[in-house]
């Protein structure tokens, strides 16, 4: 059950995440487009509240360490793996996103790809982590 209820917890807290983001994207801007919704559900559109990464890797090494134990080496690369993803996405992505603007405005880029704040690494965490528990409450 381990392998299945990992791949569960990584997998719902992308998708919870995604849909989350329909929903913040609607009320911020008031409406969005079916073009809007396919790019954050098949094309994982970067960037958003809560963040996707954070979530799925949250979720994978809060369920691997309930299932597991805090203290496996299993816990401790998904743990590691996690930290890096959020790392990559606060600070990697994000200043590429930023130079992407810059020059999509001069008509270099077409699409740009953008990383996360910390609010939304923060709450993307949150419900990774939720999203583990359950599932390894579900999963026993």
């Amino acid at each position: 059950m381990e392998a299945l209820g990992s791949l569960v917890a990584f997998v719902v807290g992308w998708l919870i995440s995604q849909v989350t983001k329909i929903f913040t994207e609607w009320i911020q801007l008031g409406k969005i487009s079916g073009k809007e919704v396919f790019a954050l559900l098949v094309k994982s559109r970067s960037g958003g509240m809560p963040s996707g990464h954070t979530a799925s890797f949250v979720a994978l090494s809060t369920y691997l360490g309930l299932f597991e134990g805090f203290n496996s080496g299993i816990f401790a690369l998904a743990a590691g793996v996690a930290v890096i993803v959020v790392y990559d996405a606060l600070n990697v992505r994000r200043s590429v996103g930023e130079i992407g603007h810059v020059m999509k405005r001069e008509g270099k880029l077409k699409r740009v790809v953008e990383g996360h704040s910390m609010p939304e690494v923060v709450v993307g965490g949150l419900l990774g982590a939720i999203v583990g528990i359950v599932v390894w409450l579900v999963a026993r």
